[in-house]
């Protein structure tokens, strides 16, 4: 009898892990992290499920390809070709979704990825490492004295990073295209963001403060600032950084141009006026311009990404949405990537983003003028995942209490 009630006891467990797997595995789209990337029209988006997605001017799905990998970069669009970095490597695609090639980079996961003019440069841990575009191999890589604390950044003259030291002083460095370290820079404190001006010059915050830095790796300015959320939006000689405590800063020229307080922190970008700014925030895009804000629309929960700027303000979403918003801060479009049985294109964001409701139901729903507006019902595909979870997790229980019974029964008789 005992070796009955530990056979229960064992086909509990494997339908318990069945059933596991079965729920996890429904959740088949992964966090949408990243703004899309825009190239002749379309846009581009990277998910944690490994999967790309590309979309219309408009929204509509185009095409969608599983690199197998979970991916860590946003994807970059240029010259009619895509990149993306991961946990495995990188990968190239075309535009039509065609896989170019796949190459391991190191030993670990691709942390930061852009596209120079000769070279696809990435970093992972603490190497700097130049592709071949035309066939990923490793033209050459340079082993930094410290992890790499910001992305890598490209300019007409080649990569540049900053690594850190924990707690102590971090180097910002520019390199030409053939590997050589053009100049290198030491500051108080550890950066983490690092940006490229068109003129080459870089832009980065240690120590609270932003530092201006030319071509040549001379000093141009420095202005205190408070810690930012992220990197720098650079637009000819004017520089937006948005910090932790709420401050969104516009710096002309080494002097502050305006500033804006408010509740949350947020990541800048600039509109193609160079005035204007967009950012954002925790929960929100909103527009600013010459100290005052001009508009902000809530979203959903995002992931404190630049977002991507053109004909439409574009930012991704955890709730899988990417949303294109008019330079109004009206609705031009959202795509869920999930199907849904209501027409509804919005998720109250203030509930946990892996539950809309306890019920899994949609609750609120942008117009298209932008203006919110209460749903009734509308339960959608994550409800549905929502309540088979509940129903595994019953059956999941019952079978437990059952095995459990049986072998407490079988022990007392023996």
């Amino acid at each position: 009898m005992v070796s009955v009630g530990r056979g229960v006891a064992a086909l509990a467990a494997v339908v318990l892990a069945t059933l596991c797997v079965g729920g996890a595995s429904a959740h088949a789209v992964g966090i949408l992290y990243h703004a899309p990337a825009a190239d002749d029209g379309s846009l581009y988006v990277s998910g944690t499920d490994g999967v790309v997605y590309a979309l219309e001017s408009g929204g509509e799905p185009a095409w969608t390809r599983q690199t197998r990998m979970e991916l860590t970069t946003p994807v970059t669009a240029t010259d009619g070709q895509l990149y993306v970095g991961g946990e495995a490597g990188v990968v190239r695609l075309t535009t039509g979704g065609d896989t170019d090639w796949r190459v391991a980079v190191g030993d670990g996961r691709i942390t930061s990825l852009a596209v120079g003019e000769q070279s696809v440069y990435v970093t992972n841990g603490t190497t700097l490492f130049a592709l071949d575009p035309a066939n990923g191999t490793v033209r050459w890589r340079d082993t930094l004295q410290g992890t790499i604390s910001t992305r890598v950044v490209t300019t007409a003259a080649g990569p540049a990073v900053a690594w850190s030291r924990p707690r102590r002083t971090s180097t910002v460095a520019a390199f030409a295209t053939d590997g050589d370290r053009r100049w290198t820079r030491t500051y108080q404190g550890e950066t983490r963001v690092l940006s490229a001006g068109p003129d080459g010059g870089l832009y980065h915050v240690a120590n609270d403060t932003l530092s201006a830095t030319a071509v040549d790796g001379r000093s141009r300015w420095t202005v205190p600032v408070e810690t930012p959320v992220g990197p720098p939006a650079v637009s000819g000689d004017r520089v937006a950084v948005g910090s932790v405590d709420g401050t969104l800063t516009v710096v002309e020229s080494g002097r502050v141009a305006w500033r804006v307080e408010r509740e949350l922190g947020s990541v800048p970008a600039f509109g193609p006026d160079g005035e204007r700014v967009y950012a954002v925030t925790a929960r929100s895009v909103l527009a600013a311009a010459d100290g005052r804000i001009l508009w902000e629309r809530e979203v959903g929960a995002t992931m404190l990404e630049p977002p991507s700027v053109g004909d439409t303000i574009r930012v991704g979403t955890v709730m899988n949405h990417t949303y294109a918003l008019a330079p109004n801060g009206s609705l031009a479009w959202v795509d869920r990537y999930t199907t849904t049985a209501a027409d509804v294109s919005w998720i109250d964001s203030g509930i946990d983003p892996a539950y809309p409701d306890p019920s899994g139901n949609v609750t609120r729903a942008i117009r298209p003028d932008g203006t919110l507006v209460d749903v009734d019902g509308g339960a959608t595909t994550d409800a549905w995942l929502s309540r088979t979870a509940q129903s595994a997790g019953l059956a999941a229980a019952v079978v437990f209490l059952i095995a459990a019974v049986v072998l407490v029964v079988s022990r007392w008789r023996d």
